[in-house]
């Protein structure tokens, strides 16, 4: 009888054990998840200002810069020229559990979003990003397009213009990155500067 409680106070242990295990795995996966989410969210987000700034370098400085973005998603380049929104900007999709921005409107992280800005006020690049509920998951977009820049002293205006070999649409899934400067030209009152970029 003694050996029979035993072995019962066992198997309860063990049951009770294992009930709490199958309880808490599903969470503590979901929560480990979600970590994972976070930092990925926030290295696109850093990613963008960093890609945006080694471009406004090599415009000025010329030369060529590298960048490697280690979170699964999709680079899409729209060079300059195309109609549409995306035109004359780099775009990332990817999907998180997570997000840093509200769901289906673009949010700008520069305050004047302006076709047209001021030259020694405001940025070339405008940096965005849209989150979009998906089932159980986001898909979480980010891009920086450019605009021009007039300088209100002399009407002149200044491009960074976005380039890919053929012109055309470029997509990747591997992140890497490689900017060069192309020519710079000027035609009337606007100076344009390529940035040609290699996916």
């Amino acid at each position: 009888m003694k050996g029979q409680t035993q072995v019962i106070s066992v198997l309860l242990v063990v049951g009770i054990t294992l009930a709490l295990v199958a309880t808490i795995t599903p969470w503590s996966i979901s929560m480990i998840q979600k970590r994972k989410d976070a930092k990925a969210v926030d290295d696109v987000f850093n990613f963008f200002f960093l890609l945006d700034s080694k471009i406004r370098e090599v415009a000025v400085s010329g030369g060529e810069q590298t960048l490697n973005l280690n979170v699964p998603g999709k680079l899409i380049i729209y060079p300059d020229g195309l109609v549409g929104e995306n035109s004359n900007s780099i775009n990332f999709m990817f999907t998180s559990k997570v997000s840093n921005v509200a769901l289906n409107d673009w949010i700008a992280f520069t305050p004047n979003t302006n076709q047209t800005a001021t030259l020694g006020t405001d940025p070339f690049g405008v940096i965005m990003a849209k989150a979009v509920k998906k089932r159980d998951f986001m898909e979480i977009q980010y891009k920086v397009w450019y605009r021009d820049l007039i300088d209100r002293s002399n009407g002149n205006k200044y491009r960074i213009k976005i380039t890919t070999s053929g012109n055309q649409i470029l997509e990747s899934t591997t992140g890497y990155i490689r900017i060069q400067r192309g020519e710079t030209t000027t035609s009337q009152s606007l100076t344009t500067t390529e940035i040609k970029i290699i996916i």
